[in-house]
This record gives C-alpha cells, structure tokens and sequence, in this order.
C-alpha cells in the first residue's frame, strides 16, 4: 500500500510531466532564416559585411561608404545595377540575396566628388540596303530617351525593325524611352518593288500585280525574288529599274526555285515584262514564260536562262507561246531546255514579233533554238541564234506546218543536230518560210541539210550567206530539199526559190556539198555556189529525180567532188541556162563541171571553163541513157585524162539533133559524121576556138595523162 507520504510525490510527478509534455507541443515553432552575403570592392566597406542571417520577412539595410580617394560607383543587388547608394535596405525578404558595393579612384580628387551618373549602350545595326543614325555603339544616360533614323537606300525599302530581337515594323524612326538597361537596335531593308503610279511598295512582284491598275507600272529595283507570277488579262507594264542596262538585267532576277513557270501572262491584255533575268522555271509548257489565250504581251529586254520542262513531253524551256500575238525584242534566251523548242516554242496560230533576241545554247530533242508549229506565222528578224544543240532536228530553227512566216537577217551559227537534219533551220510538212538576208553559217547535221533541210516545203531562200555548214554522214551541206510529196502529189512549188544567195565552203559526206535536191523542181538563180565539197557526187550541186531552174548566171565556181565537181544528176531533167560553171574538181571519177547520168536537162548559155576531172570529161560528163540538150556553150580550158571538154557514153547522145551546123545530128552511127568526136584527128597547132555543133565553142580543152594533149576528142568524145 502506498503511503500518504508516497502518493503526493506521485502526484507531484504526474504534474511535471504534463506540465512539460504540454509546455513542448505549445511553443511556436522556429522562424525561417535567409542568408544576404555583402561584399566591397578595393576602395570602400559595406557594413555588416559578409554573410548576414534574417528572418523571413524582415528587413536588413546596408551602409556603403567610400574610402578617402575613392567614390561608389554603383552598387549591384543580385548582380542587377541599382546606381550609385550609400545604402540599400532589403525590405520583406523572402530568399536569399547578395549586395556588392564598387568602388573607383577619384578623378579629381582636388575638386569637390561629382555623382557618377550611370550610362548604358545602344547597339544600332543595319542590314544591305540602309542605315540608321546614329549607328553603332550608342550611350544613354539611366534613365534617358534615345531616337533612332532608320534610312533605305535609293531603291530600298526598310522591311522591319528589331528591337532587343523583337520586331516593332517597317518603321522610319523608333524612340527608347527611360533606358534602364543596354538594348541593340537592327534594321532589315529590302530592295523596293513599288507602283510608279501611287508611289506605294510592295513586298513581292505579286501583290504589286495585284493591286495594278489598267496603265500602271510597277518598278522592281535589282534584288533576287523568290515568286511565279501571274499576269491575268491587266494591261500593266512590269520592268526593272533599267532594262537597257545589262546589269540592273543581270540583278533583278525573278526565281521560280522549279515549282512552275517563272511568269505567266494569260488572257486578252497587252501587259509589258522588261528588263528581269527570269531563271530557274520548271513547267511542262513554258518553263520560263508561259504566254497564251490571245495575249499581246511585250517581253523586252530579259535575260530568260536556265528553266527546264517538268516531264520528258514538256515544250517550251524559255518561251512558250500559244494563240497569242507577243512582241518578243531584245531578249537574251540561253541555256534552256525542253523536249522541243528548248528556247521559244510556238503553237495554234500564233503570230510574235521576235526580233533581236540572243538565242544561244538552248537544248531540245527538236527545235534547240525554236519550235514552230500548226500554222504560226512568226516574224523572226534580227536575232542571233546561235550555238544550240537538237538531238533529232531543228538545231537553230524548227518549221512544221507553218507559212508564210519571216526568217530574215537572223545570225543562224554554229547550231547542231546529232542524230538528225537541219542543223540551222529544218523545215517541213508544207511550210512556206521567206528565208532572207541572214548568216546561215558553221552549223552541223549528223544526216541531212547541215545549214537547211526542207521537207515537202516551198520556202523561199534568197540573199543569204551560207557559208561553213556540214552534214558529216548524208547529203545537203548547205541546203537539203526533198519534195517528194510535193512534186508527186502536185502541189504548188512555184514559189519555192534558191536565190542570190552566197552558198559557200559547205560540206557532205554522200552528195550535194552545197545544195542537195531530191524530187524538186524549184527556181534556182543568181547564186554563188563556191567551195563547197563532197566526199561523193556534186560538189555544188546535186539531183535526183528533180527538175529545177538553174538559170540567170548563177556562179558554181570552185566546187569539188568525187563525181560532178560543180553539178551532178540522176534521173533528172533540169533546165541549166546561162550559168558560169567555173574551175570545180571531179577529184575521183568523172565530170568536172557537170555530171549527167541518166538525166535529160537542157544546157544552154552557160560559161563552162577550167573544169578538171580525174577519168571522164573535164567540162560535161553524160552517161546511162542521158539525152541532153548543149547548145550556145562556152567550153573552154577543161581538162580530164578522157574528153577535157565532153565525155559522151555510147547508150547516150547530145542535142538538139539538128544538122551538124545547128545540132548535134540526128545519128548516133558511129561514123556517120553526125558522133565525130572533136577534134576528129589528132591536130599538134590546133585552129582555136573551134566553133561546134549546136553553135557551143570550144577552146582549150585537153586531155591525156599530162592534160595537156590536143588530140581526138579533146572537146567532145564520143565513145563508142
């Protein structure tokens, strides 16, 4: 049992430990604590200095001061300026913080301390195209304003402003007000595209076009634009600053980045491109401009370069122009490509102007240069369209189904074909060009016609210098015409005409170093046929099946090839009147001059003189069942190891049959007196000239292994 004595100390136990256990869970809990770290620089103290603890929510102030020489120069709360202060309190802290008190010498320490008044800088900066003032590195006073003049160049126009990163527009002037901090300043400038009308820039070519009324002009300044752009039935002109300048040209250059055509003009509207390089198009009809639906567009002074078809049927790499009537002047088209018409390509009755172009390395399966077709009647005058490459046909030009259109003084050189004809103009299915007055020259065909092949056509080609061209496998170095369906289907070919051009140091592998017909009977007059040469038969000219015109002193001079050196036919019955046929070369067989097999033409009036052919009749060879008519010749000083003047087979025979006074006799028994060859006898002082049969003088014609024998036949042969 407890004790009276026991029970009170228990009692009084029990007390405490409630009394202590009550007293611990009552007591308010311990305050939260920061830490402020204070620091100086060399000059001064802070005070306190070093780490201070304070209790969440209270304040702590600082106490700066400056030693003997030295004054603040500012004071940094958590790294960030707060100016020059004696003292700084922190009120309400709720984290920790830091407070760094720099000090700086006195400049003057013998004149009373001045405040350092706190600066900060403006970084201005401009991009191409601009400026701004001031520029550079700027400094303002705390608390300060700063205004800022943003200027664009001539032909610039500003496109934003960045301040601190952050753009505030295409604004010509920005204010910073009550500067607390450094800040930079950017201003971005891009060349200006504006209506010349309303005085109002643009941002692209397009929404310029778009907003253009009827007459309007837009000026783009040299810059390189991104767009395709849509010319739709608006009367509108669209230039650069300069389209005479080939450098503002070369600078202001619309991009179509391959997505398109570069530029279309659609509709009935006569809107004006000018003065823009238009480069890297992509589209199946048109990958530079597309031009169509009865449009009058004038395209002046662009350089169109280097746009490409989508897919391998597209057409029209620089141009393409369908039923329209576009000026196309003073362009340069280069470097473009297509399946066909890898520079211009026209269709469906089109009718353009396209004079003084440079249309220049440009590609295509057909029609490197140009494409024509269904009907076009272009004007093509003044341009040089050299140095494209066909794979097929049409290396320069291309014409099918198209006349009466214009070829006239164009630079036609240096075109290809490498697999084809045509390696200047090709012309075909029932064209009718008038080819006139140009430089068709040093232009090659694999096969046929390396300045000019003609295809059932009736073009008329005259006053033309075509002069250097080849076809390195075939016929037609300087001109090929095969009127086949033409002549056989009696079509009209009196219009067709080789006339007073100067057809000169053409070349073929096969026959007709200048021209080659097959199945024509077109007009050939006045010409200079000089030069060319043949690995094969006519080294000027060469027929078949064709009975042409060859009249009114055409000069076949200087000519050379295997057979025929100045003309050589088969099957054919032209008419040869009053022609200089002068010092061209059979280097391998027979007929300097003239080579007549199995034909019948009519020789007449011509001047046939200084001919040499290696084997058989200097002047005029005649063989296979030939028949022709030689009368009122000149035949003088050719030569030939046989006949220096006429080689006549036995199974042929020369007219017109007369009496030997007006003729040739009508007899071909041989010693009838009607075949005595001339001279009949060897004669050592021949009596020259000798007047013959048909009234045809001979004179110096020789023959033998020195060519220069006077004996039985040296004028006319006749074998027997």
């Amino acid at each position: 049992m407890f004790s009276k004595k026991n029970i009170v100390l228990l009692f009084i136990l029990s007390f405490i430990v409630i009394f202590l256990f009550i007293g611990c869970t009552m007591l308010p809990p311990t305050p939260k604590t920061y830490t402020i770290t204070s620091s100086a620089t060399e000059g001064g103290s802070i005070s306190p200095l070093g780490e201070t603890t304070v209790t969440e929510g209270a304040s702590q102030s600082f106490t700066i001061t400056p030693n003997e020489g030295y004054e603040i120069s500012d004071v940094l709360v958590d790294g960030e300026s707060t100016g020059v202060l004696t003292a700084y309190t922190f009120t309400n802290i709720k984290a920790n913080h830091t407070i760094l008190a720099v000090f700086t010498q006195e400049t003057q320490p013998s004149s009373p301390a001045t405040p350092t008044v706190t600066q900060y800088t403006i970084i201005a900066t401009a991009g191409p195209g601009g400026s701004t003032d001031p520029a550079g590195s700027v400094k303002v006073t705390n608390g300060k304003e700063k205004t800022f003049t943003i200027t664009p160049d001539d032909c610039y126009q500003i496109k934003d402003v960045l301040v601190d990163n952050i753009s505030v527009g295409d604004v010509g002037t920005y204010t910073l007000t009550n500067v607390k901090k450094n800040h930079n300043i950017e201003a971005i400038f891009t060349p200006r595209i504006y209506n010349a009308n309303t005085n109002i820039n643009y941002l692209t070519i397009q929404s310029a076009i778009n907003d253009a009324l009827t007459g309007e002009t837009i000026f783009v300044c040299p810059g390189t634009y991104y767009e395709n752009i849509i010319i739709d039935t608006k009367n509108i002109t669209v230039r650069s600053i300069n389209p005479s300048d080939p450098d503002i040209v070369a600078n202001t250059i619309i991009d179509g980045r391959g997505f398109d055509s570069v530029v279309k003009i659609i509709g009935n509207s006569a809107p004006t491109l000018a003065g823009f390089t238009i480069q890297n198009g992509k589209s199946d009809f048109g990958g530079g401009i597309h031009i169509s639906d009865n449009s009058f567009a004038n395209i002046l002074g662009n350089t169109i370069t280097r746009n490409l078809i989508k897919s391998s049927f597209g057409i029209g790499g620089g141009i393409y122009i369908n039923g329209s009537i576009p000026n196309i002047r003073s362009n340069t088209i280069n470097y473009n490509d297509a399946n066909t018409g890898g520079g211009i390509y026209l269709e469906n009755n089109s009718h353009p102007d396209v004079k003084n172009n440079i249309i220049k390395h440009n590609e295509a399966i057909v029609g490197a240069g140009m494409f024509m077709y269904d009907g076009c009647i272009p004007d093509v005058q003044e341009n040089q369209i050299t140095d494209n490459i066909a794979e097929t046909n049409g290396g320069g030009i291309y014409i099918n189904s198209s006349s009466p259109l214009i070829i006239k003084e164009n630079s036609i050189n240096n075109n290809q074909v490498s697999i084809g004809g045509g390696g200047g103009i090709y012309i075909v299915n029932g064209s009718s060009p008038i080819i006139r007055e140009n430089y068709i020259k040093n232009n090659i065909a694999e096969f046929y016609g390396g300045g000019i092949m003609i295809i059932d056509s009736c073009p008329n080609i005259s006053q033309n210098e075509i002069t250097g061209n080849s076809s390195t496998t075939k016929d037609g170095g300087g001109i090929y015409l095969d009127n086949y369906w033409v002549t056989n289907y009696f079509a009209d070919e009196s219009a067709a005409a080789i006339n007073d051009n100067t057809i000169n140091a053409n070349s073929s592998s096969t026959s007709g170093g200048g021209i080659s017909l097959l199945y024509s009977d077109i007009t050939i007059t006045g010409n200079k046929i000089q030069s060319n040469n043949t690995s094969g038969n006519g080294g000027g000219i060469f027929m078949k099946n064709s009975s042409p015109n060859i009249t009114s002193d055409n000069n076949v001079s200087f000519n050379q090839a295997g057979e025929g050196g100045g003309i050589s036919m088969s099957f054919s019955d032209p008419i040869i009147d009053g022609n200089t046929i002068y010092n061209n070369q059979a280097w391998n067989t027979y007929g300097g001059g003239l080579s007549v097999v199995a034909s019948s033409p009519e020789i007449k009036n011509n001047q046939i003189n200084s001919n040499w052919a290696n084997q058989r009749g200097g002047a005029i060879y005649v063989a296979n069942f030939s028949y022709p008519v030689v009368e009122d010749n000149t035949i003088n000083n050719n030569t030939s190891f046989y006949a220096g003047g006429i080689w006549v087979s036995a199974d042929s025979d020369l007219f017109p049959d007369d009496d030997r006074l007006t003729g040739w006799g009508s007899s071909i028994v041989v010693g009838s007196g009607y075949r005595d060859s001339i001279p009949i006898n060897d004669i050592s002082e021949p009596v020259e000239p000798v007047s013959g049969p048909a009234e045809n003088t001979f004179s110096g014609n020789r023959q033998g292994v020195y060519l220069d024998y006077y004996t039985t036949g040296a004028h006319v042969y006749f074998a027997e």
